[in-house]
Parts: C-alpha cells; sequence; structure tokens
C-alpha cells in the first residue's frame, strides 16, 4: 500500500521530531525536579548548621552582628553589601574579632558571655601547662658564669638551672639529695637507673654513625638524607628527660596540683602562703607558679654515672671520663655538679659489700678478706675517676667534690657548699645532720629524720 502523502511531507516530519524531544525533555526535568528540591533543602540546613556552629563559637559582640547582618539580608532591607564589603567583614571577625556591638542586645551579650565563660572553666584543665621562659642573663651569670650556650630555632640549652650529684655507692649521696632538696627553690630526685648511661649510649650510637654524619650533607633523596641538626640542640631531648623524670606534683589525672606546687619541704611554706593564702587570684597563682617553676633548680643523683668497669685499662677509663665530661657539658650547660666520694675505702669496701654483695658473700674467711680486698681496689680507682671527672668538668664554679668521711663528722662543709658553690644565704645553713639510708649513725652531732632549716631561709 501506497504511503499517504501528508506523512511523507517532510515538514511534517520536523515538527514530529521536535514534538517528541520536548516532550521527553519535560519528562526529564519532572523526574529531576525532586532530586534539586532535596538538594536544596540539603544546602540550606548544612548552612543553618554551620551558623549554628559559628555563634556557638564565636564571642558575644560577633554573634550579635552577624545575626543583625543575617537579618538585614534575609528581609531584604537596607543596602545590599558588595563583595568588598563581604570580605571586609569576615576579615574582621577571623583576624581582628572587633565588631560593634548594638546597644539594644547589651543584655543578652552579658547572658552569653556568662554561659561563655562557664563553658570555658568546665574546658580549659584544671592547671596551666608548663612553660618556660628562658633563664635570665642575670640568672645565669650567678649559677653558670663559664657556660657555652648555643642557642639555636630548635634549643636554648641554658633555659634553666641544674643540679646533678654524681657519687660513688654508699658515699652518703642519698642523705646529701635530700638536704639540698629541702632548701628552697630545689627539687632533686633520686636514682634513675642510669639514665645519662642511656641517653649518651643512644646518641653516640646515632651521631656518631658515618651514613648520619653523611646524611646532612646530601641532596639528593637516600635513606639516611636529613636537614643539618645543631649539637646544641641534642641539649633539650636529656633536659625534657630529666623535667619529665622530677616534674612538680601531679594529681591522679595528670594535672598541676598547684596547692602541692613548691615540692615537699616544709621551709617551702612561705613560698606556699604567697601562693595559696587565704586571698588570692586564680591567674595571679598560675603565673607565678610558671615563674616559680622557672627558677627552680631542678636536679637528681646518680650513682651510675660515669659508668665503671674495673676491667678498663688506664686509656680506655681516660677515654670513658672524657666521653662524660663532654657529654654533661653539652647536654647541660648550666649545670652544678657535686661530686660525692668516700676516701676512707675500708669502710667503703664494707659497706659495699653489705649492701649489694651481702647474698653472694663467700663462705671461707680467705675468700672473704679477697673479696674485701678487691672491693678495696675498686674504691680507690672509683675515686680517682670522681677527681678525674671533677678535673675534665671545669672549674670551681661548676663542680664540687665532697668526702662523705669528712662531711658526715663536720656539717659545716655542707654548710659551705650550700653557701658559697649554690649561693644560698647563710640563714640557708642546717643546723643538724640529716641521715638516711645508713646502717650506722654519722658522727656530727644532732641527727634528724627530716631536715629542717631555719624560718628565714628563703
Amino acid at each position: 500500500m501506497r504511503p499517504s502523502p501528508f506523512f511523507c511531507n517532510r515538514r511534517f516530519k520536523t515538527l514530529f521530531v521536535l514534538g517528541v524531544m520536548a516532550n521527553l525533555g519535560l519528562f526529564v526535568v519532572v523526574q529531576q525536579m525532586p532530586q534539586q528540591q532535596e538538594q536544596q533543602q540539603e544546602q540550606q540546613r548544612r548552612r543553618r548548621n554551620s551558623n549554628i556552629m559559628v555563634d556557638s563559637n564565636m564571642e558575644p559582640g560577633l554573634r550579635t552582628t552577624t545575626s543583625t547582618l543575617r537579618q538585614t539580608r534575609a528581609s531584604g532591607t537596607g543596602t545590599p553589601p558588595t563583595r568588598n564589603q563581604d570580605m571586609q567583614f569576615v576579615e574582621s571577625i577571623l583576624v581582628q574579632g572587633i565588631v560593634t556591638k548594638d546597644e539594644g542586645d547589651e543584655e543578652d551579650d552579658d547572658d552569653d558571655s556568662e554561659d561563655t565563660t562557664s563553658n570555658k572553666k568546665q574546658q580549659e584543665p584544671r592547671s596551666p601547662v608548663i612553660t618556660l621562659k628562658p633563664l635570665s642573663a642575670q640568672a645565669k651569670r650567678a649559677w653558670c658564669p663559664d657556660a657555652v650556650c648555643d642557642v639555636t630555632a630548635l634549643c636554648h640549652p641554658c633555659r634553666r638551672r641544674y643540679l646533678v650529684i654524681l657519687a660513688t655507692g654508699r658515699s652518703g649521696s642519698t642523705t646529701l639529695q635530700e638536704m639540698l632538696h629541702s632548701l628552697p627553690g630545689v627539687r632533686l630526685s633520686g636514682e634513675n637507673n642510669g639514665m645519662l648511661n642511656n641517653f649518651g649510649s643512644a646518641l653516640d650510637a646515632t651521631r656518631q654513625r658515618q651514613e648520619w654524619k653523611k646524611g646532612a650533607l646530601l641532596r639528593q633523596p637516600t635513606a639516611w638524607r636529613h636537614n643539618p641538626v645543631p649539637d646544641s640542640a641534642f641539649a633539650c631531648v636529656v633536659q625534657q628527660m630529666v623535667e619529665t623524670m622530677n616534674p612538680p606534683k601531679l594529681d591522679s589525672s595528670g594535672q598541676w596540683l598547684l596547692a602541692a606546687a613548691a615540692a615537699d619541704a616544709p621551709q617551702q611554706q612561705p613560698l606556699r602562703d604567697r601562693l595559696y593564702g587565704s586571698k588570692h587570684d586564680d591567674e595571679d597563682d598560675q603565673e607565678r607558679l610558671q615563674q616559680d617553676e622557672a627558677e627552680m633548680i631542678l636536679g637528681f643523683k646518680s650513682i651510675l654515672f660515669p659508668p665503671f668497669n674495673a676491667s678498663w685499662t688506664p686509656r680506655q677509663r681516660t677515654k670513658r671520663l672524657r666521653q662524660a665530661a663532654q657529654f654533661l657539658n653539652e647536654t647541660l650547660p648550666c649545670a652544678k655538679f657535686v661530686l660525692s666520694l668516700r676516701s676512707d675505702v675500708k669502710s667503703h669496701a664494707q659497706s659495699m659489700q653489705k649492701a649489694f654483695f651481702g647474698n653472694r658473700r663467700p663462705q671461707q674467711p680467705q675468700q672473704q678478706a679477697s673479696t674485701i680486698e678487691q672491693q678495696q681496689q675498686e674504691s680507690v680507682q672509683r675515686n680517682r675517676d670522681m677527681q678525674q671527672l671533677a678535673q675534665l668538668l671545669g672549674n670551681h664554679h661548676k663542680v664540687r667534690v665532697l668526702d662523705s668521711t669528712e662531711w658526715t663528722q663536720n656539717i659545716t662543709i655542707v654548710n659551705d657548699l650550700v653557701s658559697n658553690f649554690l649561693g644560698f644565704d647563710p640563714a640557708c645553713h642546717f643546723q643538724e645532720l640529716f641521715q638516711l639510708n645508713t646502717q650506722k649513725k654519722y658522727k656530727a652531732g644532732n641527727i634528724t629524720s627530716r631536715p629542717r632549716l631555719p624560718p628565714g631561709c628563703r
């Protein structure tokens, strides 16, 4: 059958195709309208949530101004802001944070500010983070006048004062540590299982490695490439460990205990009264607390440094002592060192044998005598090492050697250390000798179980 001429008309074909395409387009638009509405609703919801978050974190004055600006834009009243005005408004919020408050909203802003302050108090920690200012030039001259402080962007090695007691075993080091710890502004901890030895070995294992030394000179990517590291930067690594091992008093949650920040000694009571009297302000207390912590003389005592080995040759021993002195001068440049030894090697050997080797005492008298004699020889060598280390560390401003055989019978030796070496006022002289971790009483007169200083000691 021959088709109708009407369907063969070219114009009809064009109109037919256009009609089909229009219907298809209308169908697609109808299908996409719900999706577009959902997207618009989602964007509006997100915008409202962001506005709520911004308002909650915003100062009261900023909150009032932004709400006024939103109402103006929503109502269509006023002059529409230009893009530059919008940018200036955002900069004032983010950078300066200063906006003019509407007079009509002052009462609301006061309520908001009170809520914000209460929320901040709940969110802020109960104690400030310990931040130390660098040691003043005057304090540095008084404590470590000859210190070489290579300050870099990574470390300020002379930012606080340190006091370290290095001793042979059974030489009264625990007694000495507790007596010096009782001085105002001094916090000394006890043994730390040779922490300095561990740090020295770890640093030497890295810095002495040839690949590490060459790594700072390489420009192309390699396994050992790194930016150059100043030697003084490692001082803060050791000092941070010392501060971590001997912190101020903390509570069970790790917060700073403000009421006990002046340390354990009762001589700190004037400092506690000044900080935590009946009338005080929390912010002032925290500021004073930071200052007192920065001025605190921090330290510890150790009988395991420098390392000792009876089988070392004199050359090996001298090398080890030089390394120990160099390590101390580099990592603790603003430190004073008290070296404690015991010249009565016979009583020293007997005390060492009883304290450290009692479970391994030889049964035969000849073997016991041989062990005591060997211990006496080691005591002599340890005393020599202490004397040599004192010479390697520096002059009389930096190091002082004490003989427990003498100072346990004459307390004026300890008082001379307190005033002439540490720089405390003579009012801080000890009136009686503290005794701890001893097997017999000292012969220095009155003995006390806790060091006591005169009330005028500051």
